[in-house]
């Protein structure tokens, strides 16, 4: 065996290895269309058996007997037939990955079936001529015929139709699959014109072989690329679900979900209290200053709020000007207090350029709330904001706690 069918059969060898491996990560591929991945393993055992059967007439070229005759007639065979199949597998997966259900199959997809049908039946019956394609010799050797030029053209026809299937549709792929589908066509184009004028190693084959898992590979980033942006837009999603755009805090929405799903779960010795904010006079900062400044107001306010609480807590807002705590553990009328004045001297300390030293009054109202009691959410909910508007009747910044009074005025 000489050296360049040794450096063939190696090379192939490996080949069949890496395109089992793809074999095996593209089947086991749960997130792939269900039709790529068919058209996708039907190229890959394509490939596997290009590389045998071209590995076996390597092996038994020049080898005596009627059983190497046999396997050098079958191998070539298979190598011409895998070549003719894989032009409309090829195709097919271009028509999968440039369809998404909008197009149909254009009539130069269906020039790639006949031209691929015809390669296959002139192959049939160039095992009865030796004047197509190729022929074996009396020593087993592997040998051109006149009609050669003509197997390779019909090849080279079919590429040039899907090419030109892949270029009127390039804008539906991602730049990445549509260059590595392009070496699809330059790296067999070149290696047909190369074996050609040259007959010794199957440029052809590794060409293909090479160019189809380049393609694969481009393919799977691509997809995990997708799958990452997909996930992304899902938490997006969820994030604008559950969130007011403008502040940042929890909706109204999912922040009384929070607070349902921890009272739910509340053990008798388990406390908590849901405090209500309201901005004082809003609606004269939107008519002096603008919706702009405004909204400066909200973001202050609310920042100061999330700065308050702890990984327990749930912040939210309500709606408009209006702001909600919800604090596990608080229940006492000190504890409160020492809360509402921390509250207030941030308060004052926020300083909107706009307003001109103007400062910013909240009132507050809060309900407290123990595991022992049986009191509804809604209950809960409707005695904070009662209190609330209570406190609002007050100059300055003031709170009041349900039950009780506290009035601590913004001196």
């Amino acid at each position: 065996m000489d050296r360049t069918a040794v450096f063939n059969i190696a090379f192939e060898m490996w080949g069949i290895l890496i395109c089992l491996f793809a074999f095996v990560v593209i089947f086991l591929q749960k997130n792939n269309n269900r039709d790529k991945k068919s058209v996708s393993l039907c190229m890959e055992a394509a490939c596997i058996i290009l590389l045998a059967a071209d590995m076996l007439s390597w092996y038994y070229q020049g080898k005596t007997g009627q059983t190497a005759y046999y396997i050098l007639k079958i191998s070539n065979f298979g190598v011409f037939f895998i070549n003719y199949l894989y032009m409309t597998l090829f195709t097919f997966y271009l028509l999968v990955i440039l369809n998404r259900g909008e197009i149909k199959m254009p009539a130069r997809a269906r020039g790639v079936v006949v031209l691929s049908a015809a390669g296959i039946v002139l192959l049939i019956i160039s095992q009865f001529s030796d004047k197509l394609f190729y022929y074996i010799d009396d020593n087993n050797f592997y040998n051109r015929s006149s009609g050669y030029l003509l197997s390779q053209l019909i090849a080279v026809a079919g590429l040039v139709l899907s090419f030109s299937i892949l270029l009127q549709y390039k804008k539906r792929l991602e730049k990445r699959v549509f260059w590595s589908s392009v070496l699809y066509f330059i790296l067999p184009c070149i290696s047909t014109v190369v074996v050609i004028f040259y007959y010794g190693i199957s440029f052809q084959t590794i060409s293909v072989v090479a160019s189809t898992q380049i393609m694969f590979a481009v393919d799977m980033v691509e997809m995990d690329r997708s799958l990452a942006r997909s996930r992304q837009e899902v938490e997006r999603t969820k994030y604008e679900a559950e969130h007011d755009l403008l502040t940042g805090m929890y909706n109204k929405t999912a922040g009384m979900q929070r607070i349902r799903e921890y009272i739910d779960n509340m053990t008798d010795e388990d406390s908590a209290s849901l405090v209500f904010v309201d901005i004082d006079d809003f609606k004269s900062v939107n008519d002096t200053y603008g919706h702009a400044v405004g909204d400066k107001v909200i973001i202050a306010i609310a920042e100061t709020l999330q700065k308050l609480c702890h990984d327990k807590n749930v912040a939210f807002r309500l709606g408009g000007d209006e702001f909600a705590i919800f604090m596990p553990g608080i229940v006492e009328q000190k504890a409160a207090e020492k809360l509402f004045e921390i509250l207030f001297e941030n308060i004052r300390q926020i300083d909107i350029e706009e307003m001109q030293g103007k400062s910013i009054e909240i009132s507050m109202g809060t309900c407290f709330y123990e595991g022992t009691e049986e009191v509804s959410f809604d209950q809960l909910y409707k005695n904070a904001d009662s209190v609330m508007y209570q406190s609002k009747e007050k100059q300055g910044c003031s709170a009041m706690i349900y039950g009780l009074y506290t009035d601590k005025k913004d001196s």
